[in-house]
């Protein structure tokens, strides 16, 4: 039995399709295809060696189900002997194959190219003797074009994965020289708003202490609150400045952190028309710096508070989860965050409000949590709000 075509003619078709092909499989597929077509095979099937380096079916002509369904572990005499059981069963998709026929599946042909083994071609023939030289020396230049094709795949893959990884390199390069530059500007800022503070602690311990009405009392002791966590935000921003390790912390009963964030919040909402709520249940104690968690929701609830500009609610909530979890919620009833920015929320110097924004809201919150062992969430759907969450586990 003759080819049905010249043999240069047939690998010059091959070269071009395998070209042509938009992903790797599509080169398997013409493979299997020039199999039937141009060797004159009544089956094929190209095997694929995965990166995990199982055998599976990548494409296959005339073959019967049961054949995508095999499982073995490496290219050899047992996958052809799979193969050919499954043809010569009554089901097999070339009709009447006898079991007795000792060539239904003999052929398996290698795809190597540069060293690498990337699958095989499996041919069946329904006559004995059919492969024959002139067979064998154009299925292996078809297997070897299919080879080459594969070996190219992969190569652009790593390609591709390496620009991808210097991009994410080169980013947070540029992200470490922001953050040294931060470092330098907040260690000034730091210096700079002590000296600032350092008599005004002063002069509010003292109205503290001698209040002339009780009014004042109350007042003196809020911004005495305040002041303590502002001045422990400077005392961070030293730390940071410095590369300083993190001071230890104890378990501390969250809710006056919780209630100091709301308190503080109040003034900005009432003047943007933006009812601030809170409702927290009772609490269990957590691992947690008290100013940190502060300043964690004050963050959250003002980005919460801008995302309303013609009014609205925030809701600061809390309670505990059935695990004992401790768990605190920022929810408003703003637009929402578009989908393509939210896997981008906590990434540093990342910010939708333009020369108003920093950047680094959403990142210290997140780094906090972390460092705390804990956890947040969002939940979020354009036109219908975003809900920020907060998860610690127990002292």
């Amino acid at each position: 039995m003759s080819l049905p075509g010249s043999p240069v003619g047939v690998l010059v078709r091959f070269a071009r399709v395998v070209s042509e092909a938009l992903e790797p499989e599509g080169a398997l597929r013409a493979l299997a295809d020039a199999a039937v077509a141009e060797l004159g095979a009544d089956a094929a099937g190209v095997f694929l060696v995965t990166d995990d380096g199982a055998v599976r079916l990548a494409a296959g002509r005339n073959l019967p189900p049961s054949v995508a369904e095999l499982e073995v572990e490496a290219l050899g005499p047992e996958l052809a002997a799979r193969v050919q059981g499954a043809l010569a069963e009554p089901t097999g998709a070339v009709d009447a194959l006898p079991h007795v026929l000792p060539h239904v599946l003999p052929h398996m042909l290698p795809m190597v190219s540069g060293g690498d083994l990337f699958g095989a071609l499996v041919l069946a023939f329904r006559e004995e003797g059919a492969f024959d030289a002139a067979r064998r020396e154009l299925a292996q230049g078809l297997v070897d074009l299919a080879a080459v094709a594969q070996r190219t795949a992969a190569q652009l893959h790593d390609l591709r994965r390496s620009n991808a990884e210097l991009r994410a390199a080169r980013e947070a390069l540029g992200r470490a020289e922001k953050l040294g530059a931060l470092g330098h500007m907040a260690a000034g800022i730091a210096h700079d708003m002590s000296n600032v503070l350092a008599p005004l602690v002063g002069d509010v311990e003292n109205l503290k202490a001698d209040p002339p009405t009780e009014r004042v009392g109350k007042a003196a002791a809020r911004m005495s609150r305040y002041l303590q966590v502002g001045t422990a935000m400077l005392d961070r921003l030293r730390r940071f400045a410095r590369q300083a390790p993190e001071a230890g912390h104890v378990a501390v009963d969250p809710a006056p952190a919780v209630r100091d964030a709301f308190e503080m919040c109040l003034r900005r909402g009432l003047e943007r028309q933006v009812e601030v709520r809170l409702d927290v249940a009772p609490l269990a104690p957590i691992v947690v710096s008290p100013s940190e968690l502060t300043s964690g929701l004050v963050n959250l609830i003002v980005n919460a508070i801008e995302a309303q500009p013609g009014g609205g609610v925030v809701d600061l909530r809390g309670g505990l989860d059935a695990g004992g979890r401790v768990w605190l919620e920022v929810r408003d009833d703003g637009p929402g965050i578009p989908e393509g920015q939210r896997a981008r929320l906590f990434e540093p110097f990342f910010t939708t409000k333009g020369e108003r924004g920093t950047g680094l809201g959403l990142a210290s919150v997140y780094a906090f949590v972390q460092r705390h062992r804990g956890t947040i969430g969002v939940a979020t759907a354009e036109g219908q709000g975003t809900t920020f969450r907060l998860e610690f586990p127990p002292a």
